[in-house]
C-alpha cells in the first residue's frame, strides 16, 4: 500500500508538471513529464484496478496528444502506439460507471483516428472513428454535454480525412452534421475554434465537389448551406479575435465557392474579410487572392456592385445556444 501511495504520488506530481508545461507550449518538457508518469503508472496493478487502470490511461492518451502537437512526422507512429495503449488500459474501467470513462475511451479513438489520419492511414483512420462512432451511438439515451461534442469533433476530424483522401460526399455529409450539433454549443473558445474550423473543412469539401466534373450542377442548395457557414464564421472571428491557418484556408475555399457559383458576390466576400477593418486585413498569406481578385475583376467590372444588380450576398441566421463548456482533450487524473 506504501509503494502504491509513492507511486501515485510522483506520478500525479508529473501529470501536473506536463500539463503545466503544456500550457506553455513546451512540448518536449510535457512529453518527458507525461512518459515518466507512465513509466510509474504501469507498475501499479492496473489490470485488476480499475482505479490504476483509469489513471494510466490518462497518461498515455496525454502522451500521445504531446507527440501529435511536437508536429513531427516521425513522431506519429509512436502517438498511435500511445493512444493503443490508452484503450488497452480503458478495457480495465467499467464505463458504466462514470460518464467520464466512457468520453476519454471516445477521446482516444478520435485521437488514434486522427495519428492515422495524419500517416495518410485512411483505412486505420476510419476504422477508429467508426469505433468512436459504435460507442457514442450506444450511449444516445444518456448523452452528456461533452459526448456530444466528442461527436462534433469526431465527425469534423472524420470529414478532414474524407477530404485529403479526395472523398469530398463523404466529407460533406459528415461535416454538415458537425456543424449543426456545434450551432447548440456557446461560444467558449473551444467552441469557436472548432466551429471555424467545421466551416473551413465544408467549404473544402464543397470546393473539392466544385472541382469534378460537372460538381457546380450536383451541389445544388448546398452552395447557399455553405455560404451560410462562411458567413456564420465570420462573425465568430469577429467575436473571437481568432486567427491561424485555418481562418486563412476558409478565406480561400470560400472565395473559391464564390468564385464558381456566385461570383457577383467575391469582390464583397474579399472586401469584408481582407480591406478595411476586416478581421483579415493585415494578414500577410491572403494579400495574393485579394490582389488576384481585383486583377480578375478589372475596373470596368468592379462597378457593378452588387447593389445594382438588385441583391444582397445572404446573411446566416443561425443562433447559437449556451451550454456549459466542454472538457479539454488533456486530462489529469
Amino acid at each position: 500500500m506504501e509503494e502504491r501511495s509513492v507511486l501515485v504520488e510522483e506520478s500525479t506530481r508529473r501529470m501536473v508538471a506536463g500539463l503545466e508545461a503544456m500550457a506553455r507550449k513546451e512540448w518536449s518538457r510535457a512529453l518527458g513529464h507525461f512518459e515518466n508518469a507512465v513509466i510509474l503508472r504501469e507498475r501499479l496493478p492496473w489490470r485488476s484496478d480499475p482505479e490504476s487502470a483509469w489513471m494510466l490511461a490518462a497518461a498515455w492518451i496525454n502522451r500521445g496528444d504531446v507527440l501529435q502537437r511536437l508536429g513531427q512526422p516521425e513522431l506519429l507512429p509512436e502517438a498511435v502506439l500511445s493512444f493503443d495503449r490508452c484503450i488497452e488500459a480503458m478495457g480495465h474501467v467499467p464505463l458504466e460507471r462514470n460518464p467520464a470513462f466512457v468520453e476519454r475511451l471516445v477521446l482516444a479513438w478520435i485521437s488514434q483516428g486522427v495519428a492515422h489520419s495524419d500517416l495518410g492511414e485512411t483505412g486505420g483512420a476510419t476504422e477508429a472513428f467508426s469505433e468512436a462512432e459504435k460507442i457514442i451511438r450506444g450511449k444516445e439515451e444518456e448523452m452528456t454535454a461533452e459526448l456530444r461534442f466528442l461527436e462534433a469533433m469526431l465527425r469534423t476530424n472524420r470529414a478532414k480525412c474524407f477530404t485529403a483522401a479526395s472523398r469530398p460526399l463523404e466529407a460533406w455529409e459528415d461535416i454538415r452534421l458537425a456543424i449543426r450539433i456545434l450551432r447548440n454549443f456557446g461560444t467558449s473558445p473551444a467552441v469557436v475554434t472548432a466551429a471555424i474550423k467545421a466551416r473551413c473543412i465544408q467549404c473544402r469539401a464543397l470546393a473539392l465537389l466544385l472541382e469534378e466534373p460537372g460538381g457546380s450542377e450536383r451541389v445544388g442548395d448546398w452552395i447557399a448551406e455553405a455560404t451560410d457557414s462562411v458567413e456564420e464564421a465570420l462573425a465568430l472571428v469577429r467575436f473571437s479575435g481568432h486567427q491561424d491557418e485555418w481562418v486563412a484556408d476558409l478565406v480561400r475555399y470560400g472565395a473559391r465557392i464564390y468564385q464558381v457559383c456566385q461570383p457577383h458576390f467575391l469582390g464583397e466576400f474579399l472586401a469584408e474579410w481582407l480591406t478595411g477593418n476586416g478581421p483579415l486585413a493585415d494578414h500577410p498569406a491572403l494579400a495574393p487572392i485579394l490582389a488576384d481578385e481585383e486583377a480578375a475583376a478589372g475596373a470596368s467590372e468592379r462597378e457593378t456592385s452588387t447593389a445594382q444588380l438588385g441583391v444582397e450576398r445572404p446573411r446566416s441566421h443561425h443562433g447559437a445556444t449556451a451550454q456549459r463548456p466542454v472538457r479539454p482533450s488533456r486530462t489529469m487524473s
